[in-house]
């Protein structure tokens, strides 16, 4: 079991309905995956676009902030969107572009590659 779940699972033995957030680059089905192995369905995923040696300044101007959840949840989109004001307030950059949406591990993927790209 990997330290993720093994966090997952103290915080569903303390706490069954506390809303987990993820914040790391994780790969594509892994949220879904791990909802489905823990039986829970409180975990949502903030992508981290973080630059090597850069990550205090990507904090602190972060070039977009998305969150994932089931948008089907309502009580999964408000911990969202509460996160992603956090995120934002903890900026010094405004005006962050940001994006709450489903399950987005891909993107990510698609963030990293298509900038180097040429068409």
């Amino acid at each position: 079991m990997s330290t993720v779940e093994n966090v997952i699972k103290l915080v569903i033995q303390y706490n069954p309905d506390a809303v987990m957030v993820i914040k790391s680059t994780i790969s594509v089905g892994y949220t879904a995956s791990i909802r489905e192995k823990m039986h829970c369905d409180n975990i949502i995923l903030s992508l981290e676009f973080l630059r090597v040696s850069k990550a205090l300044y990507d904090n602190l101007y972060p070039s977009k902030i998305i969150v994932s959840t089931d948008v089907e949840n309502t009580r999964l989109m408000k911990a969202a969107n509460i996160f992603a004001g956090l995120l934002q307030e903890g900026a010094i950059k405004e005006n962050i572009d940001t994006l709450i949406m489903g399950f987005t591990e891909a993107v990510k993927l698609f963030a990293n590659v298509y900038p180097t790209k040429k068409f």
